[in-house]
């Protein structure tokens, strides 16, 4: 245990205090890793939040560059069946 650790080398510390030195040094921890963990929790909730909208725009404009590409194709191609110039 970390507290326990912490207060090894603290030899002229009596019980009582060494025991509320742990809990409060195991108090202390906690808080802080909970407070780390709430920080990266809101970080990645807002990386994954700016991640789905550059999605939703990249696919977005991908699809504005091939529909327009396809309708020109299909066009092309309906053209060239209507002259002739492609064998059926």
């Amino acid at each position: 245990m970390a507290a326990e650790r912490f207060c090894e080398p603290l030899h002229w510390l009596t019980g009582a205090q060494r025991a509320e030195m742990e809990r409060r040094f195991e108090e202390e921890y906690l808080t802080l890793a909970r407070a780390s963990w709430q920080r990266t929790a809101e970080r990645a909730g807002g990386l994954r939040q700016e991640y789905e909208a550059a999605y939703r725009a990249l696919r977005r404009r991908l699809l504005m560059a091939w529909l327009p590409a396809c309708v020109l194709g299909i066009v092309g191609l309906a053209l060239c069946l209507a002259q002739g110039t492609v064998a059926p």
